[in-house]
């Protein structure tokens, strides 16, 4: 029951973020509202809250599920490879697994302030999980400044592209842009003109 219980709710939720997008994308982010979304899926306003504080998060917030994907990506990465080709190559995967989707959202998310904003917010759930893989691979504690620069990197690499990626083009041009993002960070560390630091360094 408790398995069925879980499926009906994932049901819901994913109803409601597809009612969000389409009726965002047919009247425009402004004229819609929670009871919109609610309406169109057929459950309270009420019940819409159950999943989502807002209508912005409709849209953009991720669904829990995707950080055990996030994982398990991050996990499948050989123990020998750079830490940043694993966040290069997984980055890429991990937004390709739906491109229409992302696509779709993306256009609403560029063309609207509030939606941006929730959006960089919302995507910051994502950076514990890069966290526990980078002190994983370093052993490092999660308090280093290196596992937590890798997790800030993914979010900065994903607000670049998400300026730099036109979503009209095929995917393929995504996974383009966040590789170039990666290449120009790698270029970055080697020109670098610092004296190497630690990477567990405090402060």
């Amino acid at each position: 029951m408790t398995g069925r219980r879980e499926h009906n709710k994932r049901q819901t939720r994913r109803s409601l973020q597809d009612a969000a997008r389409r009726l965002f994308s047919e009247r425009g982010f402004d004229q819609v509202c929670v009871e919109d979304i609610a309406t169109e899926v057929l459950v309270s306003r009420r019940t819409f809250f159950n999943y989502f504080d807002s209508k912005e998060a409709a849209l953009v917030d991720p669904d829990p599920s995707r950080l055990d994907t996030l994982a398990a990506l991050l996990a499948a990465r050989p123990a020998d490879e750079p830490l940043l080709n694993s966040l290069c190559a997984v980055h890429i995967q991990f937004l390709m697994a739906d491109p229409a989707d992302f696509a779709s959202r993306m256009r609403l998310v560029r063309a609207n302030p509030a939606l941006r904003q929730r959006w960089v917010t919302a995507i910051e759930i994502f950076d514990a999980e890069v966290v526990r893989w980078a002190c994983t691979c370093t052993g490092l504690p999660p308090e280093a400044v290196y596992p937590q620069l890798l997790a800030a990197l993914v979010g900065t690499v994903s607000r670049l592209a998400m300026e730099h990626w036109d979503p009209d083009t095929p995917p393929e041009q995504l996974a383009e842009v966040i590789s170039c993002i990666y290449r120009l960070l790698a270029v970055l560390g080697n020109d670098a003109d610092l004296p190497p630091a630690d990477p567990g360094c405090e402060h």
